[in-house]
């Protein structure tokens, strides 16, 4: 029985009912599809580092089925009753577990918690952000540390490297001389299960985004363009993620009260994934105006629920733009918003069918697994 140890982060083992961010939603969806088509032979141990909002036991093991287990930890505390920074005590806690399950294979989600697994074991880590690619800055001392000290300290010690793009792929290999492989971010299924034709759309056209609240993602873009469609017909903004930057909000709200359209754009705060699946369904368009994507999971979450969406060239869109098209999407440019409102009025005006499936065959959670199955097994030597 080949021993598989996953360290990952995770809010939730209630499916959806809790969403910290791509990564978490990410890691959701693949142990989910996990659970449904393990290999044979593989027993399968998930160190979960605790995110979001919901409540779990600490240290205990959940059995999600006969081969797979999950263990919650919390991301910092004490080890001999002394206080560390968080890194050391996530890395004491991975070596702990390894040793524990007798692990075989690791695959982490975190670069640098590979420090904390024993040199014998075969070690793979999956990429969502490098540097400063995919990452918003927090401080000097903690840019120093996730950018430069710990990537410097922990990039040979995988014997496999995957990542979620091309652009990373590339960052990757100018910065490290590494080729990491691409394996991309699974969609949740749930969005292709919307029927968007038993919902009925909000009443005024209606925009929907999705992100975490903070520069990179480009809220304020999507208030630009709302603004400029408010002078000639009635369109709201429904803005959905948890606020990262509280200073960005602040100059949000400023802008919207500035332009006058206070009473067309909503915030709803962090959501589940069937109330996020439902906002989608009852909008008329998805706008995603983000500058920089390592993937951009959230305008194809859009299509998948039946949208047509805008967005700008970032991430997979960018990669595969022929994919998006096809699927119903269309590109802006976040630096030209008169062109961005035409386009956009465009879409709201001659709105045609998404084409979910096109999506559903490239990022089936089916497929990512298998993939990483594979991996699993020639690390093992199976």
């Amino acid at each position: 029985m080949t021993q598989v140890v996953i360290v990952a982060p995770l809010s939730t083992i209630d499916w959806g009912s809790d969403n910290a961010g791509g990564v978490d939603s990410v890691c959701q969806q693949l142990l989910q599809a996990l659970i449904t088509t393990p290999t044979p032979g593989c027993q399968y141990e998930v160190l979960a580092l605790k995110v979001g909002q919901s409540s779990a036991e600490y240290f205990t093991r959940y059995r999600l089925s006969e081969q797979v287990h999950v263990t919650f930890v919390p991301s910092k505390g004490k080890i001999a009753g002394v206080p560390v920074p968080g890194v050391i005590y996530q890395c004491w806690q991975v070596r702990k577990f390894c040793r524990a399950h007798r692990a075989d294979v690791v695959h982490s989600h975190y670069w640098s918690l590979l420090l904390g697994v024993p040199k014998h074991i075969a070690k793979m880590v999956t990429v969502h952000s490098f540097g400063k690619l995919g990452r918003k800055s927090v401080s000097m001392l903690n840019d120093l540390l996730y950018e430069r000290i710990l990537p410097s300290l922990s990039r040979h010690r995988a014997n496999k490297v995957t990542c979620v793009g091309e652009q990373l792929r590339q960052c990757i290999a100018q910065q490290t001389g590494i080729n990491a492989e691409v394996v991309a971010n699974p969609i949740n299924p749930a969005f292709f299960a919307v029927n968007t034709a038993s919902i009925e759309k909000f009443n005024t056209l209606t925009l929907v985004t999705c992100a975490m609240i903070h520069r990179k993602k480009g809220i304020h873009v999507a208030i630009d363009i709302v603004a400029k469609l408010n002078q000639s017909r009635e369109v709201n903004l429904c803005i959905i993620g948890p606020v990262r930057d509280h200073d960005y909000k602040a100059e949000l709200d400023a802008q919207i009260e500035r332009l006058g359209i206070s009473t067309n754009v909503q915030f709803t705060g962090a959501l589940s994934m069937s109330e996020v699946a439902q906002h989608y369904a009852k909008a008329h368009v998805g706008l995603f105006c983000s500058q920089e994507e390592t993937f951009g999971l959230a305008p194809l979450e859009m299509v998948a629920a039946g949208l047509n969406v805008v967005s700008t060239r970032v991430g997979v869109l960018a990669e595969q733009p022929q994919l998006f098209i096809s699927a119903g999407g269309a590109f802006i440019d976040s630096n030209d918003i008169d062109a961005a409102v035409q386009r956009v009025s465009q879409v709201l005006e001659g709105r045609g069918s998404a084409e979910p499936q096109l999506i559903a065959d490239a990022f089936s959670a089916q497929r990512v697994n298998a993939q990483y199955q594979q991996l699993y097994k020639e690390l093992a030597g199976v």
